[in-house]
């Protein structure tokens, strides 16, 4: 079952049934209810790959770190995931990436988010990307949020 196999059974464009999904313009509340039903009785779940392909990014958060084992980054951790249950753009969506200190897993952690889409902004503790990377994540239009343990955060957009 796919957007436009629920399309079809409800008679309306793939297009239509995907502002529904994404609870975007203006739809009438018959179409929206008949689709929503057709969904719920199919059991329906939207296919998260080929949404990060249309949208061209993921809709959550990257999280990387060094460590997850302290006190504060826990802290850090709670402090995001709460802010990503917040409505509107992530519900909740919260990857965590360790990077154990190490620079090579670091850069392919770095590289595969930004390559593969797989966040819509990243938040790294203890972790500072080179310029050169700063460049690709702004050219990609990825928010980094860098913080820091002496010297605060920075936003990098």
């Amino acid at each position: 079952m796919n957007i436009r196999d629920i399309a079809k059974l409800a008679g309306v464009t793939h297009t239509t049934v995907s502002k529904i999904i994404n609870n975007k313009g203006n739809i009438s509340e018959n179409t929206r209810k008949k689709v929503l039903s057709i969904i719920k009785k199919y059991n329906y779940y939207p296919n998260e790959s080929a949404r990060r392909v249309s949208l061209g990014r993921a809709d959550e958060i990257a999280f990387v770190s060094t460590r997850y084992a302290s006190n504060f980054i826990s802290a850090v951790i709670e402090g995001a995931e709460q802010k990503s249950y917040e409505p509107g753009k992530y519900f909740g969506k919260l990857s965590l990436y360790s990077t154990r200190g190490n620079e090579e897993a670091k850069k392919e952690i770095l590289t595969r988010i930004l390559r593969e889409r797989l966040a819509a902004a990243v938040i790294m503790l203890f972790v500072i990307p080179d310029k050169k990377m700063v460049k690709e994540y702004k050219k990609a239009n990825i928010p980094i949020i860098l913080l820091e343990g002496k010297n605060g955060w920075r936003l990098f957009n």
